[in-house]
């Protein structure tokens, strides 16, 4: 997985330090920058709690996602 990539959708060049400031700078570029998208069910798209699918469609293809789309998202580049 490619964590700069998922930095640099939400804005940062760079993980910052651990600290719990930047903890918050994290989920408040994360809330700001990936909004709640429940598109796939209007059109029937069958939903996958996959890290790599969520990666792919919030990342890469710049889309916003469910809260455990979201969530899982941000679980990963924590735990990261």
């Amino acid at each position: 997985m490619n964590f700069q990539k998922d930095l640099n959708r939400i804005g940062l060049e760079e993980f910052p330090d651990v600290s719990l400031t930047n903890l918050k700078l994290l989920q408040r570029r994360h809330l700001f920058a990936i909004p709640f998208e429940n598109l796939d069910i209007h059109v029937n798209k069958r939903i996958i709690i996959d890290y790599e699918r969520i990666f792919e469609k919030v990342v890469l293809h710049r889309r916003g996602g469910f809260c455990y789309e979201w969530n899982g998202l941000f679980y990963h580049l924590l735990e990261h």
